[in-house]
Formats: structure tokens, C-alpha cells, sequence
């Protein structure tokens, strides 16, 4: 995540599906929000080593 160092911690965001279909623009920026949010939480925990986002 640009901004952000940890050693040690893998992030993996998850590709969305090839037939599924798009988000409007509000909604994907709203998820978008959500998941940096959740990751920036996750990170300040010392036993985090992995985050996967789908």
C-alpha cells in the first residue's frame, strides 16, 4: 500500500471476476474506502502477517 511500510505482512487484493459486472462509480469508491480502512487497521496489529482482500 503506497504510504504505508510493515515488514513481513503480505496484502493480496483479489481480482474481481471476468463476467461479473462493473460497480457504479459511488459504490466502488465507497468499497474502495472500506477496505483501505480495513487494511490500515489490520496493519497496526503486530501479529497481522497476511490480509487478503476479496
Amino acid at each position: 500500500m503506497p504510504g504505508y511500510a510493515k515488514e513481513n505482512v503480505e496484502v493480496q487484493f483479489v481480482e474481481p471476476p471476468l463476467n461479473g459486472r462493473a460497480l457504479p462509480g459511488e459504490v466502488a469508491h465507497a468499497a474502495r474506502a472500506i477496505v483501505r480502512g480495513m487494511l490500515l487497521a489490520m496493519l497496526d496489529q503486530p501479529e497481522v502477517c497476511r490480509v487478503r482482500a476479496q
